[in-house]
């Protein structure tokens, strides 16, 4: 999928988790900042879509929405110090499944019972209709011999 969507992709860079790509990662804050909002946008259009019909999808995926902030940490400048920290929007997870919903001996089961009720209907109709003609064809018989007598 990452590859279907990298063809499609203008940034001159890309991200860590693209490291199958033969563009080169982002090393500025701005253009990682672009590469994200081009990535994003190229997801929620119409050629993830196409990506999603022609590419088979992950097993399993976790998407991440980075959000740089600078801040002054402290007083001192002689103290190097960094910050991580992790903001979820929700604590919700989404779980997707997949089944299938005809594995093929339920289709068959299914084509083949579709197929015995028609069939079984054009045979009784044929039989009624054998039975209407002959009927018809003894009653036709009768009245010729009854004005005979």
């Amino acid at each position: 999928m990452e590859n279907c969507l990298l063809s499609s992709l203008k940034s001159s860079c890309v991200g860590p988790w693209l490291n199958a790509s033969k563009k080169p990662l982002c090393r500025k804050a701005e253009e990682y900042t672009r590469f994200i909002q081009e990535y994003e946008d190229l997801i929620g259009t119409t050629n993830a879509s196409r990506c999603n019909l022609r590419c088979p999808r992950r097993c399993q995926s976790v998407r991440f929405r980075p959000i740089l902030e600078t801040n002054n940490i402290g007083n001192s400048e002689n103290m190097p110090s960094a910050w991580i920290n992790f903001y979820f929007p929700s604590m919700e997870v989404e779980v997707l499944e997949e089944q299938w919903s005809y594995d093929i001996l339920e289709m068959l089961g299914e084509l083949g019972g579709s197929l015995g009720i028609m069939l079984g209907f054009s045979l009784l109709s044929i039989y009624d209709l054998l039975e209407v003609a002959l009927f018809n064809i003894r009653s036709c018989r009768k009245k010729r011999v009854l004005p005979n007598h």
